[in-house]
Formats: C-alpha cells, sequence, structure tokens
C-alpha cells in the first residue's frame, strides 16, 4: 500500500500530489475482469483504507468512484457492503456506507431494484445517527405507561444538574446481551442513569442502579430503531441527541 503525500504541488515523478488524485488514478488501466478475486478484494480494502484516511474531498470523491464502479461490478459492491457496512470489519464506518450507498443510489436509475433496496436500507442506517435526537417511543417502567424522552428527561434531572443518559435495547435471552449487562457498569460513569429496555417484554436481572423498561409494541421499536444486533447501545445528553462512543 503506498500513501502519497497531501500536498498541492505537483511530483516530478509522475505521481499524483495529493490523496484525491492518488484516489482518481487508482483503477486506470485495471482490467476488472482478469483480476482474481482475491487480488480484486486487497484493491478494494486498499483503496476503503485510503479513502477513510482522507479530508472530506478526498472521501467524498473516493466513495464517489467506488460507487461508480460498484454499479457496474456486483462483486466491488459485495465487498464495499463486507467491508464498510458489517460491523464486524476492521473498516466498518456506518458514515461511510451511507455515503455510498448515496451515491450509489444517485447514479442508478429510480426503477433498479438494487436502488430501491438500497434506498430501504438507508432509511434504516439514517434512524438514530450520532448527533441526531434519539426516536421518542413508549415505554412500561415501574408499572406505569410513559415515554423514553420523558423518562430519560427525569433520569437526567439531577441535584447538580442535568447530565448525561445511557439507553440499552437487549434481549433476555441474548448471550451477548447478558455479557454487556455484567460487565458496563463497571465501565460507565457511575452519575450517569442507565436505562435497560428489553425489546421482547420480558426481563433478566439488572445492576440494582439500572433503571428496568420495556417496550410495550415491537412493531413500533422496529419502525424507529434499527437494530441488526444487539445489544444497542445509546449516550444521550441532557437534550436527548445521541453522543458518539
Amino acid at each position: 500500500m503506498i500513501l502519497t503525500g497531501c500536498g498541492g504541488r505537483k511530483r516530478t515523478d509522475g505521481r499524483p500530489a495529493s490523496l484525491t488524485g492518488y484516489l482518481e488514478q487508482y483503477w486506470l488501466d485495471v482490467d476488472m475482469g482478469s483480476l482474481p478475486g482475491d487480488t480484486l478484494e486487497q484493491r478494494v480494502v486498499d483503496f476503503l483504507y485510503l479513502t477513510g484516511r482522507g479530508d472530506s474531498v478526498a472521501q467524498a470523491r473516493g466513495l464517489d468512484i467506488i460507487a461508480r464502479i460498484g454499479v457496474e461490478n456486483d462483486s466491488v459492491a459485495r465487498l464495499v457492503m463486507d467491508y464498510l457496512g458489517n460491523e464486524d470489519s476492521p473498516l466498518h464506518s456506518a458514515d461511510m456506507y451511507i455515503r455510498y450507498l448515496e451515491a450509489s443510489c444517485a447514479i442508478m436509475e429510480p426503477d433498479d431494484p438494487r436502488r430501491i433496496r438500497s434506498e430501504s436500507h438507508l432509511e434504516d442506517l439514517r434512524k438514530n445517527r450520532p448527533y441526531s435526537r434519539i426516536a421518542d417511543m413508549p415505554l412500561m417502567a415501574g408499572g406505569r405507561e410513559t415515554t423514553l424522552h420523558e423518562l430519560a428527561r427525569l433520569l437526567s434531572d439531577g441535584p447538580e444538574g442535568a447530565h448525561n443518559v445511557w439507553l440499552l435495547l437487549y434481549d433476555p435471552e441474548c448471550e451477548t446481551c447478558a455479557e454487556s449487562i455484567a460487565t458496563l457498569p463497571g465501565k460507565l460513569p457511575a452519575d450517569e442513569p442507565v436505562i435497560a429496555v428489553t425489546v421482547t417484554g420480558e426481563t433478566r436481572p439488572l445492576p440494582a442502579f439500572w433503571h428496568s423498561a420495556a417496550v410495550p409494541d415491537r412493531h413500533i421499536l422496529d419502525s424507529l430503531y434499527y437494530l441488526p444486533r444487539l445489544p444497542q447501545l445509546y449516550h444521550l445528553n441532557p437534550h436527548l441527541l445521541i453522543l458518539p462512543q
């Protein structure tokens, strides 16, 4: 992998002087049809890695380039999905994946089934992104009906002023959820309340100082939240904006 300088001057060896320029030349003269699968995968991985290291201009240009290639080459499109869209990938970036899908949709015809699927997926991916206001939903907590916003505001308002709140969505039958519930108390700030919301209506033992709640209608939850896996943890400021973690 070759990383070139990002200055504005021209180089004398024929190579581009900026990362944007390097990305623009990366796929030139590459015969996609003749590349072995592992070679194509490595080229895509290197390209995405370089794009992620760039500033906003380089990232936008890189994602536009790979989107145009992906529209014409399903293998490239699948690789981008696997590396940017998969939470287990070392290159995972929800923000870059959203912008990649947006660039792809802008290229495809409105009636292209791939565009229709991508737009539906984008609708899910855009739900409850960092710096957006967490979606409100009805809850049952302490034997009474409430809403997430109402409960979060109540818990955020402390004697020393408003503070942040954590929201954990979990499945009581999920082993990973059980592990998170066991380990999170030692990782989260002791003065920030935790709202633990079961997505099934059934509960499991929680730390004594956590606040247990349940979603009365899973369909409402699924319409407001994108939950590719559980648990999902959100950090909320007193204005109910989602903080990056």
